[in-house]
């Protein structure tokens, strides 16, 4: 647990809260004031994600258009947050959109 007192030159004042491992999954940060004798509070959850266990997701089709009716098929890559590839599972589901176009299910399968 952090306490600092800042002096605010006005009815506000920013201040830097450093985040850490330690405060995931999340963290509660508290704000107290005194402004001509009355007493302000606030107090916010900050949602800290564990950025160790991100996964991103490249999605690289096989030719830049398909037809109609015609198969897509993608390479997928999935690397952890250091940057290297994960062997997993995947799941593809989304709807197509195109200008003009309405939206339409697009049939989907496990990778």
């Amino acid at each position: 647990m952090t306490r600092r007192m800042v002096r605010a030159d006005g009815t506000s004042a920013a201040v830097d809260v450093p985040i850490t491992e330690e405060d995931q999954p999340d963290v509660f940060v508290s704000a107290f004031m005194v402004n001509d004798d009355r007493f302000y509070s606030g107090t916010m959850n900050v949602r800290v994600p564990p950025i160790e266990r991100t996964l991103s997701i490249g999605i690289t089709p096989s030719k830049q258009q398909f037809q109609p009716g015609e198969a897509a098929t993608y390479d997928v890559l999935v690397k952890d947050a250091a940057g290297a590839p994960v062997k997993t599972k995947c799941s593809v589901n989304g709807l197509m959109l195109e200008p003009g176009v309405a939206r339409r299910r697009v049939r989907t399968g496990t990778l």
